[in-house]
């Protein structure tokens, strides 16, 4: 792609986008290492160059320069880690319209009355208690909550839609999945 440019004296010159290219002619794919401009072919002035229209640094060529190939950009993967309270928050509010499904499930493994009053004692509740005191262990062995479908928070979430679970704090499909998929926030975003 040339580009016309009027010098101090009036005199107007063509100037040549030109690329240097990486390894030899013989490579089966080249990557553009540089680019220059110039009214003239550079070759043998610090190596080999050859026309490259609008092709920049990092395009390839697998024809020494009749076509080039822009780079592919991949986007950045941005972790999904919450702060546990952004973890907690995203649990369910009960019908007092205060509590939600994670104070429900804490009380549980710590509160017998409240244990009994759902239903749950003897082995069920020690049984109970064990798994879900594993999970929440999991979680805190970490300063975040990994939000990524194969991680602890998934795994947390799975186990408490399990039907073994009491109903006060056992998760839907539906609310796992908001838990799960809704994106993070800036302010529940952990930035450790």
């Amino acid at each position: 792609m040339a580009r016309q440019e009027i010098l101090p004296d009036g005199t107007i010159i063509t100037l040549e986008r030109y690329a240097q290219l990486s390894g030899e002619v013989s490579d089966p794919v080249r990557t553009v290492l540089r680019v220059i401009e110039a009214e003239a072919d550079p070759d043998g002035t610090n190596g080999e160059w050859v026309l490259c229209g609008d092709a920049g640094p990092d395009f390839t060529t697998a024809d020494n320069g009749l076509t080039f190939v822009a780079p592919v950009v991949v986007a950045p993967v941005v972790p999904q880690h919450a702060t546990k309270r952004a973890f907690q928050n995203r649990f369910p509010t009960l019908a007092n319209g205060v509590s939600t499904k994670w104070d429900a499930m804490c009380l549980f493994l710590s509160d017998d009355g409240y244990a009994a009053s759902l239903g749950v004692s003897g082995a069920a509740l020690y049984g109970l208690r064990m798994l879900i005191t594993t999970g929440v262990q999991r979680l805190n062995a970490s300063p975040f909550v990994d939000m990524d479908p194969s991680a602890e928070a998934a795994g947390l979430t799975a186990l408490l839609m399990n039907a073994s679970i009491p109903a006060d704090f056992r998760l839907t499909a539906g609310e796992r999945e908001t838990m799960l998929d809704t994106p993070l926030a800036d302010g529940e975003r952990f930035k450790g």
